[in-house]
This record gives C-alpha cells, sequence and structure tokens, in this order.
C-alpha cells in the first residue's frame, strides 16, 4: 500500500506544481507565487484523494476506495518448524479517500514535498494464515481477517525532479 501511496501522491502534488499540466476539471489548482501556496496545495491534495473513490483512467490512476492490492501480493513472518509462519494475503484497504486532514509544504529550492495525512478511520481485510506451534500448542489456521486503524497519521517525504 504504501509504494501505491506514494506513487498517486507524487503524482498529484507533481500535476499540482505544474500550471501547464492537464488536471481533471473537479482537481484545484494552486499558483506557486501566491503567499499561502502550501495551505491552497494541502487543500488541494485533500480533495484530489477524495475524487479517487473511483478510477481515473485518462491519467491512469485506480481506484483509491477500497484500494485492493493490483496481484497477490503475500507477506511471510516466522518459519514453523521453530515457531509459527504467518502469512497474510488479498489486501484490500477502505477508508483512505476519507482524509480528516492533510498539511503540505512544499520546498521548491530542494525540491521537496511534505505531506502529513490523518486517517479517521482504515479498515484492512486480508486473508490469514498460520501455521507452527506455540510453546506446545499445534496451530493451524486459515481465515479472512480484518484490522481496523483508528486516527493513523502518515507523513510523507517525496524528493522530486521536475525535469522528468
Amino acid at each position: 500500500m504504501k509504494q501505491t501511496t506514494t506513487i498517486i501522491l507524487v503524482v498529484l502534488s507533481t500535476l499540482h506544481q505544474y500550471q501547464s499540466a492537464k488536471l481533471p476539471t473537479n482537481f484545484k489548482k494552486c499558483d506557486k507565487g501566491k503567499p499561502d501556496f502550501d495551505k491552497c496545495l494541502s487543500s488541494a491534495i485533500q480533495d484530489a484523494i477524495k475524487h479517487l473513490n473511483k478510477p481515473l483512467a485518462e491519467y491512469g490512476l485506480v481506484s483509491f476506495d477500497p484500494y485492493v492490492t493490483p496481484n497477490e501480493r503475500t507477506f511471510v513472518f516466522g518459519e514453523e518448524i521453530t515457531g509459527l509462519r504467518q502469512k497474510f494475503s488479498k489486501f484490500k484497504i477502505s477508508g483512505f479517500t476519507n482524509i480528516k486532514s492533510t498539511d503540505a509544504r512544499m520546498d521548491f529550492v530542494h525540491k521537496i514535498l511534505y505531506l502529513d495525512l490523518v486517517a479517521p478511520k482504515l479498515v484492512c481485510s486480508f486473508e490469514y494464515e498460520a501455521h507452527g506451534r506455540m510453546v506446545l500448542v499445534p496451530v493451524e489456521v486459515v481465515t479472512e481477517a480484518a484490522a481496523t486503524l483508528t486516527f493513523s497519521t502518515y507523513l510523507y517525504i517525496f524528493k522530486y525532479n521536475p525535469e522528468g
């Protein structure tokens, strides 16, 4: 998820910086010469994320709510011979387009975008497997599972090269 989030936000922030870029008509544009640019950018990014609840195919952007991993992503922890092997797969994340607050700060000199986001509720559903032993008890679990994150804060730092 973090890699996809990064890609989408880099695309959005880069598009907002350049007035000549073709943006969807419902995306807010900001003038980098105005003193309230960071405030405008914060609002524009938050608004743009809210519009990603459906795909924008003409811009190459997928739906962000729910976000479903595009291919099989599997994370495996531990090994069942000496303990417990856990496997997480088929991730689906809902709630990221309901951002509560966005604070964007653009450093044009060093070409860095700092972005703080707060999401009031994210629901992550996935398939979960566990195989092995806990102390002496054998464990064999295969199930669907979910985790709810409340008021999660995300800090992203993007370095960019506007020339390409």
